[in-house]
């Protein structure tokens, strides 16, 4: 009987192993994050709107928007910090949607730095190598192989055969991955369960958000009506004699503001009977969703899961054991046959073979000096500049190795120059260590100067996904567009005949794509301007600026209005000064009138 549990036990395992090496085979197709229809609603604002994107393996990824577009609600949904009301976040193939902060395996640099004050810029670093026991395994097993690989080394030089050798390898190996394959199983199966009622959990919650916020706007309008009577009535009373003409204004206002109250009653009571219909509903579709997810034949396959997690990883490693015993006794680890050569590879591999306690001073010292911070190791944080603590901050971030680091505005509260400085030095040490990054930001230069891709985000939904420079010279609309670039992309109305557009009369060129409206948006940056005697488009400076480097103007041209224009002919221009421009046709932008989507 045992032996038949032995041989059961041996297939899975071979089976796991073949699972583990396939998925690392497969690993490198696979990208980094995948956010599958993000939804995160807060009842009063749906703060991101049905979002989905991929990120590439070692990609810094700008996350760029105006205040309140869903970038940091974004980035804190994927840190785990804020759980999203539907939708799937994806780690490498794995769905973390449900799993903890601390089990993502992230690093984090928030834009106030969050260093801890009492404690010196090492113990700062540390912090998260103390807390995280993945780190710890991974020390563990770093150590462990290398001891192998030693012992491997005597063994061999003292008569253990090839196969033997290749057998002991193959068992270390499965006690490496089969765990981890036996945790990707887990954690796939336990997703699938959780999807089965996700949805119906979801619109269960937004039941009672909605019918919250929709009181709250209801109240806070009936309060601004009720305030906006009274004001009248001061304003009504204000110069008014007679006492009849003001007891009379009093109580036509007091006759509106009980209307107003019995109104606000009524619609409240319809609220609370809509609500409680759709509450019911909601619920009987959730509880039937819960007795399918607790019917599931995914739950048996969850708990023999769950009892493989519990004894195959500790027959494996009591079978490694075991062989090492066997192999040691059968050939010694005497070190007299050694070669200088394997004495010498033996003393490198040893340097791996190290406690919790000093893998943690590796890693501090090793990040301290990619970030040059060793010097101020000893000090607290606020006896630190804020370029330093900025250091220190990504320093704490990136000493676990993360898979992926998340950066929260962390450039904002940095002086101009040093926030130049500071973006190059984030981009070189980003690249050296190839970590996968999302960075977020409002500052459409810095976005520009740092990112491999950018994600352009408006009230919650994408506008756009490319390369900086796709999104500056190839623009999907006009939000982009104008967010997009300093000074602002210029954008004006112009007319269209027979595919020819037209600004007051003016024949500018013939349109590349077939224009169905007789209007189009036309949109042109301030540098592809250019001062022509000819043109009949003549327009007056009214503003000035030397940015050394180039000239910035606006000039006012009838008809059209203000426009952001860089002057090149001079170095010097007056205020009031008369100039004649032309663009490069090849550089003008043509959007749709209506929809503001981008046409050419």
């Amino acid at each position: 009987m045992k032996e038949e549990k032995m041989s059961g036990y041996t297939q899975i395992i071979d089976q796991l192993k073949e699972a583990s090496d396939k998925r690392f085979e497969e690993k490198d197709d696979l990208h980094a994050l995948e956010i599958k229809n993000l939804v995160i609603d807060f009842g009063e604002t749906l703060a991101v709107d049905n979002i989905s994107f991929k990120l590439k393996k070692g990609d810094l990824v700008t996350l760029l928007g105006p205040s309140g577009c869903g970038k940091t609600t974004t980035l804190n949904a994927i840190a785990g910090l804020l759980a999203p009301t539907s939708g799937q976040i994806i780690f490498s193939g794995n769905d973390v949607t449900k799993v903890n902060p601390q089990k993502r395996k992230l690093g984090l640099v928030f834009q106030n730095y969050a260093l801890y004050p009492h404690m010196s810029v090492y113990a700062n670093i540390a912090f998260p190598l103390q807390n995280d026991i993945d780190w710890k395994i991974k020390i563990k097993e770093k150590s462990l192989n290398s001891q192998h690989k030693i012992n491997t080394i005597i063994l061999k030089t003292n008569g253990a055969s090839e196969k033997e050798l290749e057998q002991y390898t193959h068992q270390l190996h499965k006690v490496l991955d089969i765990k981890k394959e036996l945790e990707h199983r887990y954690n796939n199966v336990k997703s699938q369960i959780n999807l089965i009622d996700d949805e119906a959990r979801s619109q269960f919650a937004l039941v009672k958000l909605h019918r919250v916020a929709e009181i709250s706007q209801l109240s806070k309008k009936v309060l601004e009506d009720v305030k906006k009577i009274d004001d009248e009535l001061i304003e009504q009373i204000k110069d008014e004699k007679e006492k009849e003409k003001i007891t009379h204004l009093k109580n036509e206002a007091k006759e509106q503001k009980n209307k107003l109250k019995a109104e606000y009653k009524a619609n409240l009571l319809s609220i609370k009977e809509h609500y409680k219909k759709v509450h019911l509903e909601k619920k009987e579709f959730l509880n039937q969703k819960i007795l399918e997810k607790k019917q599931s034949p995914l739950n048996i396959q969850m708990k023999e899961i769950t009892i493989d997690l519990k004894t195959i990883p500790k027959e494996v490693t009591k079978k490694y054991s075991l062989m090492s015993k066997e192999l040691i006794k059968k050939y010694s680890l005497e070190r007299s046959k050694l070669s200088q050569q394997e004495i010498s590879k033996i003393e490198e591999l040893k340097t791996h073979v190290i406690s919790i306690r000093k893998g943690i001073h590796n890693e501090v010292m090793n990040v301290s000096e990619r970030v040059d911070i060793i010097k101020n190791l000893q000090k607290k944080p606020t006896k630190l500049s804020g370029g330093q603590q900025q250091r220190v901050a990504i320093a704490r971030g990136i000493v676990k190795k993360p898979k992926i680091l998340l950066m929260d505005e962390p450039l904002s509260n940095l002086d101009a120059k040093l926030r130049n400085q500071t973006r190059q030095w984030i981009r070189k040490i980003q690249k050296e260590l190839g970590i996968t990054t999302i960075f977020v930001t409002h500052d459409q230069e810095e976005a520009m100067s740092i990112s491999d891709t950018i994600v352009c985000m408006s009230t919650g939904k994408i506008q756009q996904i490319g390369s900086p420079i796709d999104l500056y010279n190839k623009p999907k609309n006009e939000f982009v567009a104008k967010f997009l670039g300093v000074p602002e992309m210029n954008i004006f109305e112009v007319d269209v005949k027979e595919n020819v557009l037209y600004l007051h009369n003016i024949k500018l060129f013939e349109s590349p794509v077939k224009i169905a409206s007789n209007k189009v948006d036309f949109g042109i940056r301030a540098e592809d301007f250019v001062e022509a005697e000819g043109s009949h488009i003549i327009g007056k400076i009214l503003s000035v600026e030397y940015l050394g480097k180039e000239i910035q103007a606006v000039v006012d041209v009838a008809n059209l209005g203000s426009l952001n224009v860089i002057l090149r002919k001079k170095l010097k221009y007056e205020i009031g000064e008369e100039i004649r421009l032309w663009f490069n046709k090849n550089k003008a932008h043509l959007f749709d009138v209506l929809t503001k989507e981008r046409l050419n």
